[in-house]
């Protein structure tokens, strides 16, 4: 009886656990989609200093991986054995809570030391917050699907057939996907701010290059005649200067796979087909300019952004002026790779109002992010600073007549 009242125990303890830990993983996912998250405090009592962010968040997802590893594998081999799984369940509760801490500390909003005497307190960009946030939630609901697999029997682990194939399929994939935001999560805490910076930039880049492509393609297949955009060699020869090669494409595609002019229409039987060719022209060369914007951006600016990742000493660490200005670029990056879409999907419109005002638009958040990232980090002007000048240049003479009335270039 002795014996038997033991393994009830045990069961009822790993039941019991298992329960509490679906609990806490909902409680901490619901913690992560405030719009107002508790603000973290520091793991050393003793200090009014947190840690450092990104090296809390790589050793938390660390932990959850090797966790998660041994939970699958108790969960899936025989015996079945409640007391063990109970043991490693339980390292859950000081491992998850560790992990969205770390998410707390990255929000811009806790960024503000809560004293002067507290010391200087590292920043982190809004985007890089939210897309951590992101993996994190990801991770936790993975988690939480894994632990519905889990047996709560022996019976349950000794079913066989169909049942128990299901069972393991589902642990092996819910496996897979912890491990797979983990490792994202400690990648980007080894590479810091600045690399997942540069990953999107790049992304947004290549972006811009398909709307290029597809654009071309049209122009070439509705017969126009493909204006040549005049001084873009001098630009191209600039970028040479600035230790980047190429017309900017990036490595972007180049729309081979996208859809033709004469199957949408756009010229062989659009009423305005004439019309729309100079305005596809122009779209075709407003795209290669933003596209030639991107390599030297990313060479001379995310490239050479302040190291931050989780070795770097907190006295070393981002200040709020840094990541405000990055966050900008890398939003305004995103929006140029937006509008470049909206240029191509007014064009199958046909209105001709419609592809100025995309145009129009396309241009002026060009300027915007040509003036962000005109000064280096330090404030100081560099050759980027002189090819930007020369870059609104291009883009202002190309289509004066569309650059909004009033708007003021700090490189006119």
């Amino acid at each position: 009886m002795a014996d038997m009242s033991s393994i009830d125990t045990a069961l009822q303890t790993f039941r019991s656990t298992l329960t509490n830990l679906s609990t806490l993983i909902n409680t901490l996912n619901s913690a992560l989609s405030s719009p107002t998250p508790p603000t973290p405090t520091a793991s050393n009592p003793g200090s009014s200093r947190p840690p450092n962010a990104l090296l809390l968040l790589h050793t938390a997802a660390t932990l959850l991986r090797a966790q998660t590893t041994k939970l699958s594998l108790l969960s899936l081999n025989k015996p079945f054995t409640p007391s063990a799984i109970t043991s490693t369940l339980s390292l859950y509760a000081r491992i998850l809570p560790s992990l969205v801490s770390a998410v707390q500390l990255l929000s811009p909003a806790s960024s503000t030391p809560p004293s002067k005497t507290a010391g200087s307190t590292a920043h982190y960009p809004a985007f890089f917050h939210t897309l951590v946030k992101t993996h994190v939630s990801s991770a936790l609901s993975s988690l939480d699907a894994l632990l519905a697999e889990v047996p709560r029997s022996d019976s349950d682990a000794q079913q066989t057939g169909a049942g128990r194939d299901g069972r393991e399929g589902q642990t092996l994939k819910g496996t897979g996907v912890v491990w797979e935001e983990c490792d994202w999560l400690t990648r980007a805490a080894e590479r810091g701010v600045g690399a997942l910076a540069e990953d999107r930039v790049r992304a947004w880049g290549e972006l811009v290059g398909d709307a290029v492509g597809e654009v071309e393609e049209w122009v070439e297949e509705g017969g126009g005649e493909g204006e040549e955009n005049e001084g873009e060699g001098e630009l191209v020869d600039r970028m040479e200067d600035l230790g980047v090669h190429g017309s900017g494409s990036n490595g972007s595609g180049s729309g081979s796979g996208s859809r033709s002019g004469s199957d949408l229409g756009l010229f062989d039987d659009h009423p305005f087909r004439k019309e729309m060719r100079p305005l596809a022209n122009e779209a075709v060369n407003t795209l290669k300019l933003v596209r030639m914007l991107f390599p030297p951006l990313l060479k001379r600016r995310m490239g050479r952004f302040p190291r931050a990742d989780k070795d770097t000493k907190e006295e070393r660490m981002l200040d709020a002026e840094l990541c405000g200005r990055l966050n900008k670029l890398v939003d305004g990056c995103e929006c140029l790779s937006e509008e470049a879409d909206e240029v191509v999907a007014t064009l199958y419109t046909g209105v001709q109002a419609e592809v100025k005002e995309r145009l129009r638009e396309l241009r002026e958040k060009a300027i915007a992010v040509v003036d962000e990232a005109r000064l280096a980090w330090d404030r100081s002007e560099d050759e980027f600073t002189a090819w930007t000048g020369k870059w609104v240049t291009k883009l202002t003479d190309t289509v004066a007549e569309f650059v909004l009335p009033g708007v003021q270039l700090k490189h006119a």
